[in-house]
């Protein structure tokens, strides 16, 4: 009897040396170049939340729903036909876009919801409520390439110029290099920052949980200017050439100068704006707490039409061609005329939704809380 265990525990031994982490694969074959890729919150990494183009996403198709193990996060990547989805179990899988299978998973250390990006055809993990927090994870062995103690990550990294930007909870904001993992640059908040970082023209900007908003170089970190603005800043903020946009929790909407930091305008609602807005020619979108989404000028911020939403934006809205994308936590997920603001298409999911749906190329893909994944042809041509 003693034997035959350790017979087999040597067995066992031999087949895990053959096969290290097998199971734990993400894909079987490398991620090809494509262009057909969302890397990253936003979609690249200068997010405006605009695509241009003269396509139409309603009428929506359903065309498979897919049982998720947990409720997806925030954020959804696609390279070519292969998707990655996040969940707050502590996974991320991977779902072919052409047969809806599932490819493969990993399991993220002690079980940590985490979020991702896409990078030279690896992913950039960051994870909550952990001391190393970033990592590069190779989805084809499913074995780590560097870590970086950075504490706790609520927030979404940016990746430019092979470098990883990240706001943390305790280390303030950080550079990573994207080889190496090495940190470049880190800077001190003296506050915790849930808005996650954005590249607007050459400046690194982002916010904090004392309502400041900053502008760094992003090469050293050096600062360009710091802002004040009235309440907590959850969002990340949006820019153009001229101006930067970012709403608070006390339900402030400002525009300020690029350059200095000056606010040059500023729209007070009554609820406060947990997500980003989003930049069309024509004007700037942003979704507050009290379920509406409202339509302002960029150079004024004069109202040009509000929406009521039936329920509270769970995500940023996403303006396709002339078209919003928009999920609730009440369940629906809405297309708007972006000219008019009308509804033009509702669906009811089975969550509320606070994965944010994207757009790639011919297909939308949404998540909702109640474990489930929602693929949907886009209609329209172009």
């Amino acid at each position: 009897m003693h034997a035959k265990l350790v017979k087999s525990i040597f067995l066992f031994g031999l087949i895990a040396a053959f096969f290290p982490g097998c199971q734990h694969r993400l894909i079987k074959q490398p991620l090809p170049q494509t262009s057909e890729q969302w890397t990253q919150w936003g979609g690249n990494c200068r997010q405006t939340f605009f695509i241009k183009t003269n396509a139409a996403l309603a009428p929506l198709k359903r065309v498979k729903t897919i049982k998720l193990s947990s409720s997806p996060g925030k954020t959804l990547l696609v390279s070519g036909k292969i998707l990655f989805v996040s969940t707050l179990d502590g996974k991320i899988s991977t779902f072919s876009l052409d047969t809806f299978k599932k490819l493969g998973d990993v399991r993220l250390p002690r079980k940590l919801a985490g979020t991702a990006a896409l990078f030279q055809n690896e992913l950039i993990v960051a994870l909550r409520f952990s001391k190393k927090s970033l990592f590069r994870l190779n989805p084809l062995t499913g074995k780590k390439r560097w870590t970086a103690d950075l504490g706790s990550i609520e927030t979404e990294p940016l990746i430019y110029n092979s470098r990883i930007y990240v706001t943390t909870l305790y280390k303030g904001v950080v550079a990573v290099d994207g080889d190496s993992g090495k940190i470049i640059w880190e800077k001190e908040l003296q506050t915790q920052s849930h808005s996650s970082p954005n590249l607007i023209q050459n400046d690194l900007v982002f916010g904090d949980d004392r309502g400041k908003l900053r502008a760094l170089k992003p090469d050293s970190g050096d600062s360009l200017w710091t802002a004040s603005l009235e309440g907590i800043i959850r969002a990340m903020p949006v820019g153009d050439e001229k101006r930067i946009y970012i709403g608070t929790t006390q339900g402030n909407f400002y525009a300020l100068d690029l350059e200095t930091g000056k606010i040059a305008w500023k729209f007070s609602v009554n609820a406060g704006i947990f997500q980003n807005a989003a930049i069309a020619p024509e004007g700037v979108f942003l979704a507050a707490n009290n379920g509406f989404l409202y339509k302002l000028t960029r150079d004024s911020g004069k109202l040009i039409w509000k929406q009521a939403l039936d329920g509270v934006a769970g995500a940023p809205p996403l303006i396709f061609g002339a078209q919003i994308l928009l999920g609730t936590l009440e369940h629906k997920l809405l297309v708007l005329d972006r000219l008019s603001g009308k509804i033009l298409r509702s669906i009811k999911l089975k969550g509320r939704i606070r994965t944010m749906p994207i757009v790639n190329p011919n297909t939308v893909i949404a998540g909702s809380e109640e474990h489930w994944l929602y693929i949907f042809a886009r209609g329209g041509s172009g």
